[in-house]
């Protein structure tokens, strides 16, 4: 698709972008959910192969590294997307920023490795830093092609990719895990995935680098972008906050558990939530000044995401004592508690994506920064006070927090886009009715029958709750499954 297309895509009909809209979120939503099965099934694998260590050590390396990788394009990627229109100098001037930045980011943390690593008291830390910044130029490498399919909601392509640079992570981890690697089969994958996601995406999306600058073009993009890094690296922070005073206070055993758990919840965010925002954030973009089907657009996205986290997260919770144990192991039973606390904050960061989609899409990124040093400020505090309380009571403050985050910005947002309360909750009256249901269903079962323990209480816990959900939502909906067929077939 060309850029002269997409700079007119504003004359065009609002079901022309509902139905692009929709078939973005399907096809990457549909690619997603292969790489979310792939990435469970992985992290089950790695998870009986090593240990807790071992993956509170990688976590504490890509804090680093995912750090360097959140600020080093200045938030010029979701600029390029959010701005109407294009020139060929504003994909150079950013191609030309972002390699210097990872350059930089590469050299700093390469110079930097030892000393982390003596500051978490992890010796091993140097060397797996020192490897993990050959990253970086990859990222560069990758950037203008992704934002160009980005820009054109040519989602089904990306998926395809992510989905096979998935495939090539699992395949070396676990290889690598069963001839003893340890914690190195983390690093060498990770290097495999980015530099086969690297290719794919020059490959699908050809984009001839070059070092054209132009400080016209940076200033266009940086008044945008800056404010979009600055949340953005606000909102890193905030969520690795946890994992940094873990590692550092609590050891890597605690951390990996912390990891584990952060990575489950972090499935459905990453794979539904933040995946819908990558689609619906360009069209909100065309959209933002048609009010009516701005609005509708945010509804409709904000029941159909209802419909699938609300249930999926108390599920969590439910199957949370069988599900660590029989999956991952009696090793990681210490993982239990955390991992029915954080649900809480899985579901706030799924409908967070809808608030932050609006900041962006309005061209308001300053609301969301603002609201991150809110949090920041308040998660700092909480933390140093739930700290001699152990694990379980800073990751309950955690989630306190992310309540107060949640809200505050969800005033804003809809404030913003002109929507009501009454008619945000009102899309959710029916997923959370339904959900409540099959939770007090599945309360009270024990008491019926003490006797089901291991995999068959989790069958049954799983299979029940989808009866009971399926059977009220066609009962509060009865064209539901009319339309998620009309859904599919776009």
């Amino acid at each position: 698709m060309s850029d002269n297309l997409i700079n007119s895509i504003t004359r065009n009909s609002y079901q022309e972008f509902a139905d692009r809209s929709k078939r973005g979120i399907k096809w990457q939503g549909t690619a997603e959910l292969v790489i979310r099965a792939l990435q469970f099934t992985i992290t089950v694998i790695l998870a009986r192969l090593l240990q807790p260590d071992d993956f509170g050590l990688i976590t504490i390396a890509l804090l680093f590294t995912q750090f360097a990788y959140v600020v080093f394009d200045f938030g010029f990627s979701a600029a390029l997307v959010q701005k109407k229109e294009i020139r060929p100098i504003h994909y150079s001037t950013t191609f030309f920023v972002n390699l210097v930045m990872a350059s930089f980011w590469g050299i700093v943390i390469y110079l930097s490795a030892g000393y982390i690593a003596e500051f978490f008291y992890l010796p091993g830390l140097k060397d797996i830093l020192k490897l993990l910044v050959l990253i970086f130029p990859l990222y560069a490498i990758s950037g203008i092609p992704y934002t160009r399919l980005v820009r054109s909601i040519r989602f089904r392509r990306i998926g395809i990719l992510q989905t096979i640079s998935t495939v090539v992570y699992g395949s070396v981890a676990v290889y690598l895990a069963l001839d003893g690697y340890g914690v190195w089969s983390f690093v060498y994958a990770i290097l495999a995935e980015n530099v086969v996601l690297a290719v794919l995406y020059n490959v699908f999306s050809p984009w001839k680098p070059n070092l054209r600058y132009s400080f016209v073009a940076m200033k266009e993009l940086v008044v945008f972008g800056g404010i979009v890094m600055n949340s953005r690296l606000l909102s890193y922070v905030n969520n690795r906050i946890p994992s940094f005073a873990f590692g550092r206070w609590l050891g890597a055993g605690p951390l990996g558990v912390y990891s584990l758990v952060y990575q489950i919840i972090e499935f459905p965010v990453q794979r539904i939530s933040k995946n819908i925002l990558k689609v619906i954030f360009p069209v909100l973009s065309q959209i933002q000044d048609d009010t009516e089907n701005y609005k509708n657009m945010i509804l409709s996205t904000i029941y159909y995401l209802g419909l699938i986290v609300i249930p999926l997260f108390a599920g969590m919770v439910l199957i949370a004592p069988e599900f660590i144990e029989l999956v991952y192991g009696e090793k990681w039973s210490a993982a239990i508690v955390p991992l029915q606390i954080l649900t809480v904050v899985g579901l706030l960061r799924s409908f967070w994506m809808m608030n932050s989609a609006i900041f962006l899409s309005k061209g308001k990124p300053i609301i969301e920064f603002k609201l991150n040093i809110l949090f920041f400020v308040l998660l700092l505090g909480f933390m140093a006070l739930a700290f001699p309380y152990g694990l379980n009571m800073l990751i309950l403050t955690i989630a306190a927090v992310w309540w107060v985050l949640f809200f505050s910005g969800l005033m804003k947002a809809l404030q913003l886009a002109s929507i009501p309360y009454f008619m945000y909750f009102k899309k959710l009256r029916f997923a959370g009715v339904a959900t409540l249901l099959f939770v007090t269903v599945n309360l009270l079962w024990p008491v019926l029958t003490p006797e089901v323990s291991g995999w068959a209480s989790l069958i049954i816990k799983i299979g029940s709750s989808l009866l009971i959900y399926f059977f009220c939502m066609r009962l509060f909906d009865p064209q539901i499954f009319k339309k998620f067929m009309d859904f599919a077939r776009l």
